[in-house]
C-alpha cells in the first residue's frame, strides 16, 4: 500500500512540475495530451474522467479500485493539480462547464471530478447529474454558511450546520 501511495505521489508531483515549467514542451507520457501553451484542458465532466485516465498508469487505476490507496493525501494532491493545470480557477471551458450547472468554486468542481472518477473507475459508469447536484447544493449551502457563519452562539447544538436539511436557519 505504501509503495502504491508512493507511486501516484511521484506521479502527482512529476506532472505538477512539468505543468509550472511552462517553456518546457517535453512532457511524460502519463501526462494528458498537451499543446503548446499547456496541457489541454477538457470541456466537460466526461472528458476530464478520460483525462484523468490518460494521467494515470493502470496501477494507480487499480489502486484506486480497490480503496490501496491514502485517501487523505491523494485527492487533495491531484485535486489541486487538476484545478491549477485545467484553470478551475479562471475562465476555462471546463470551468464554465459546471459553473453553468451551479458549481462555481474549484474546490467543489475539483471534488465532483473526483468522486466521479472514482465512481467510474468502482463501478464502469458514474451519475453526472446525481453528482452535480450534490456538489452543486453543497457550494449554495457553503456560500450561505460562509456570508453568516454563525447564525445561533448559545451552543454546541444549537450552532447552525449547513449540511443538516432538516435544521432551521
Amino acid at each position: 500500500m505504501m509503495i502504491r501511495f508512493i507511486t501516484i505521489t511521484l506521479i502527482s508531483l512529476s506532472i505538477t512540475s512539468a505543468s509550472c515549467n511552462q517553456k518546457s514542451t517535453k512532457v511524460p507520457i502519463a501526462e494528458a495530451e498537451i499543446v503548446e501553451e499547456g496541457p489541454r484542458i477538457p470541456d466537460s465532466f466526461t472528458a476530464a474522467l478520460d483525462a484523468l485516465d490518460a494521467m494515470t498508469s493502470e496501477n494507480d487505476r487499480e489502486a484506486f479500485r480497490h480503496d490501496e490507496v491514502d485517501m487523505s493525501v491523494v485527492p487533495k494532491q491531484m485535486g489541486m493539480q487538476i484545478r491549477n493545470q485545467w484553470g478551475l480557477w479562471s475562465d476555462s471551458k471546463l470551468q464554465n462547464y459546471f459553473s453553468e450547472r451551479g458549481i462555481a468554486h474549484a474546490d467543489w468542481i475539483s471534488s465532483a471530478i473526483f468522486e466521479g472518477w472514482i465512481s467510474r473507475l468502482k463501478t464502469g459508469n458514474f451519475d453526472e447529474k446525481a453528482i452535480i447536484y450534490k456538489y452543486a447544493k453543497l457550494e449554495k449551502e457553503w456560500r450561505s454558511w460562509s456570508e453568516n457563519p454563525v447564525l445561533k452562539t448559545s451552543s454546541e447544538k444549537d450552532c447552525y450546520d449547513p449540511f443538516d436539511d432538516q435544521q432551521e436557519k
